[in-house]
């Protein structure tokens, strides 16, 4: 649900302004990781450059300059030629290159001129060639809004009824190219200006006069010959804007990018936003779903994965397909989705946690409670079948030393040694049930299962419990302890461990016929004067280690059939 609720955020924020700038960025990123690919031999642009403006002089050029180069351009006709330059007045000095200029483009019939129009608060307003030329030529507008960046990546395909510029070219090249074109066209950029074949304007004018002259071209003319020709300034500071590839690209080299995206029918295609959200919104359910049940190093390298396929998907579309799949929206709700999961998640466990330690503090080893803490569904409520090993253990005598001592007395030395032997069941990783006067209740095998080794560990911890609790009488003999013994009944069996009790007052325990055996072991030391008796189910498992002697058969209450019980000994040397 988080994950949806923050997948309709994203859609929310991909359509603010600011998004989309930072959006639009990234496809710039995109198109500039990739090589020049997929541009129309065909194309030529014939560039005012820096050179051609130190060879003839300074921009604008007077107009013989144009006449000799579209006579150039007339000795291999090309299939069209856009002239990105406009030429709205008269040359009142010189009428006769006005004259040469509209003869040529009539000679050619395949010339688009550049036209600017445009809307104010007056109406409607235009800038075409002059008069005659434009009785010859065919209009093209050149307007290039920009984007709210600052950037140019999109043409007008229309503008106020009049074709643009690039689709003016582009029909004359193919009749119906344009037919089916959008009213704005996103620029698929494929080049920039040292990408498609170029030749500078000064050059192509050497190549006439060498032409004339009977001298080698230094550049081929005939290269012209049915080919498509744009004419436009790329002289520094004249005729640029910033565009996706460069920041100071030519604007002759967006409409190149744009009359090859139509001749080539290599458009860049928008994926559409209802199945581009479905997917993150798939994504943001899975990682948080992955993030609420799983570590988080797991769900934190999914996320990244996550990410990582979805931005190498947005390349990889772009150079294969020219789709365009949203990247930084979906990019700022995928991170987030995983943060605020990790976040929420972070202060249940905690919350958890903190309670699972104040309740289980103090009878669980600080290893088994690291464990716990790692998976505190092993303290659910309710119970589960498992074999386990119980241990009761009880002092003996101490009751005859209540009765001769104040309670001032008795109370600090319970205390100490039901302290002493409680510290010894948790360093043999003991789970410490109950105290039931100087008796003692652990199991082993449970919330952490100890496979095949918790009736050793229970032995071992008796036998120490053991040695703990003679040290004690030896230092406070004086109190009249060196008396003290304790018998200790071991069983192992299936039991049902786990926490019992209602949802607000429980207690991690064991119960079960295989408890109460254990239970009835404790009362047979007595009889058989023997510090330690265990089950043969226990000794079975502990023979191995531990040293005993079989005592035989006894019949202990709640049990039809006689059980054969086993004194400890010691270890095994």
């Amino acid at each position: 649900m988080v994950g949806l609720l923050f997948a309709c955020a994203g859609l929310w924020l991909s359509q603010t302004e600011m998004m989309r700038v930072f959006e639009l960025a990234s496809l710039d990123v995109r198109f500039r990781a990739e090589k020049p690919v997929n541009l129309d031999p065909r194309i030529i642009l014939v560039v005012i450059d820096d050179s051609s403006i130190r060879q003839l002089g300074r921009w604008p050029w007077p107009r013989e300059f144009h006449a000799a180069l579209l006579q150039a351009l007339n000795e291999y006709p090309p299939r069209a030629i856009g002239y990105d330059i406009l030429m709205t007045e008269l040359d009142e000095k010189r009428p006769e290159f006005d004259r040469a200029v509209v003869e040529l483009c009539r000679q050619l019939r395949c010339t688009v001129f550049a036209v600017a129009r445009d809307r104010d608060a007056r109406g409607e307003y235009e800038l075409k060639p002059f008069e005659a030329l434009a009785k010859v030529t065919t209009p093209g507008a050149v307007n290039a809004p920009r984007d709210p960046d600052g950037v140019l990546r999109r043409l007008p395909m229309r503008v106020l009824g009049q074709p643009s510029f690039s689709a003016a070219v582009a029909e004359l090249v193919e009749k119906g190219s344009t037919s089916k074109l959008p009213d704005t066209l996103p620029i698929r950029f494929r080049g920039r200006l040292k990408d498609f074949r170029v030749v500078s304007a000064a050059e192509v004018l050497k190549s006439l006069q060498d032409r004339a002259a009977g001298k080698p071209e230094s550049f081929p003319l005939k290269n012209f010959l049915n080919s498509v020709v744009l004419v436009g300034l790329a002289a520094t500071g004249t005729d640029v804007a910033p565009t996706p590839l460069d920041t100071n690209s030519p604007l002759v080299v967006v409409h190149a990018n744009a009359l090859n995206n139509i001749l080539r029918r290599d458009f860049l295609r928008e994926a559409p936003r209802a199945v581009t959200w479905a997917v993150v919104g798939l994504l943001c359910a899975l990682i948080g779903a992955a993030t609420a049940v799983r570590k988080p190093v797991v769900s934190g390298a999914l996320t990244l994965v996550t990410m990582a396929a979805w931005i190498a998907a947005a390349f990889w579309l772009l150079h294969g397909w020219s789709l365009w799949i949203e990247l930084v929206a979906p990019m700022c709700v995928l991170l987030p989705t995983f943060a605020v999961m990790s976040a929420y998640r972070f202060f249940i466990e905690e919350r958890d946690k903190r309670f699972i330690k104040k309740a289980f503090r103090h009878y669980l080893s600080e290893r088994i409670m690291e464990q716990v803490l790692e998976n505190p569904d092993m303290l659910r409520l309710g119970g589960e079948r498992r074999t386990l090993t119980v241990l009761f253990s009880d002092v003996r005598g101490f009751t005859t030393f209540c009765e001769k001592n104040p309670p001032e007395t008795v109370v600090p030395l319970l205390n100490e040694i039901l302290g002493a032997l409680s510290a010894t069941i948790k360093r043999h990783d003991g789970t410490l049930d109950k105290y039931i006067g100087d008796a003692i209740m652990a199991f082993w095998g449970a919330p952490i299962a100890q496979k095949e080794d918790h009736a050793l560990r229970a032995v071992r911890c008796a036998l120490e419990m053991q040695a703990e609790l003679r040290r004690l009488g030896e230092a406070k003999g004086a109190l009249g302890l060196a008396a003290l013994r304790m018998g200790v009944g071991i069983n192992t069996g299936d039991m049902m461990v786990g926490n019992m009790g209602s949802a607000e007052l429980f207690n991690y325990t064991v119960i079960g016929d295989e408890v109460n055996l254990g239970a009835r072991l404790e009362a047979e030391t007595r009889k058989w004067d023997a510090d330690i008796i265990i089950s043969e189910s226990t000794y079975e498992m502990v023979k191995g280690g531990i040293q005993c002697e079989r005592l035989g058969e006894t019949t202990v209450k709640g049990k039809a059939r006689p059980v054969t019980i086993y004194k400890v000994v010691g270890l095994k040397a």
